[in-house]
């Protein structure tokens, strides 16, 4: 759909960079699911999934099979579906967190578009060249 050489397949809270009338926004997965034009979609009847989180010291964009996407940001969702060790582990690396992600982390890389703010269609949305430098 976005002319990514590979599948990926993300949790439905992972944010996928785009661009939409000019402007790069982060769009989550579940949202680009329920947007008319296929392409994307939820994986139902996956039974067991592994997701790999990679967190820096400040949220980043990184190429995940040729498309951008976010890294792993621990805002109260994302740490809600963690379990109980990794959270301890998460607050012993960044003390800060206990104070929230913000203070942290800092804000997202990008601004994340609510799904009220979406276009009609998929097609209404581009991919970010994979060759762009993000920071």
């Amino acid at each position: 759909m976005f002319g990514n050489p590979r599948s990926l397949l993300v949790s439905p809270q992972h944010a996928i960079l785009l661009r939409h009338d000019g402007e790069e926004r982060f769009f989550r997965a579940t949202h680009l699911a329920r947007m008319a034009g296929g392409g994307v979609r939820v994986a139902h009847g996956v039974r067991r999934v592994s997701y790999v989180h990679i967190l820096f010291e400040r949220h980043q964009i990184v190429l995940s099979n040729g498309i951008w996407t976010e890294s792993f940001y621990p805002g109260p969702q994302a740490m809600a579906s963690i379990d109980a060790a990794a959270r301890r582990e998460l607050l012993t690396l960044f003390p800060a967190l206990s104070q929230g992600v913000a203070a942290a982390i800092g804000l997202p890389a990008r601004d994340i578009l609510r799904r009220l703010c979406l276009p009609p269609t998929l097609h209404a949305l581009q991919a970010v060249a994979s060759t762009a430098t993000c920071a």
